[in-house]
């Protein structure tokens, strides 16, 4: 790897990237369900472990839990605002 390359990939159009990878993962899904990120995700977590064997810490959990709680009442203020409107 030279500077070149280092240039060329921090210069890349991440936003054509992110339209890509989500393209990517909706045709798998299409294809293959579910099944697909969750391997993916599991496959993922395999190789966390594999580098951060103390992954994760407490507070990394802790903060996930977190982002989970906000997620779900993020989602059932949807579910409410969805069914009050019928």
């Amino acid at each position: 790897m030279n500077n070149a390359d280092i240039k060329a990939y921090v210069n890349r159009n991440w936003a054509v990237m992110d339209d890509l990878n989500r393209c990517y993962w909706a045709g798998e899904y299409r294809r293959h369900g579910a099944s697909s990120t969750i391997k993916a995700a599991q496959i993922l977590w395999l190789h966390m472990k594999s580098i951060r064997p103390d992954w994760p810490s407490p507070e990394e959990r802790d903060l996930d839990l977190q982002h989970h709680i906000a997620l779900k009442q993020l989602l059932d203020k949807v579910d409410n605002k969805l069914h009050s409107v019928k």
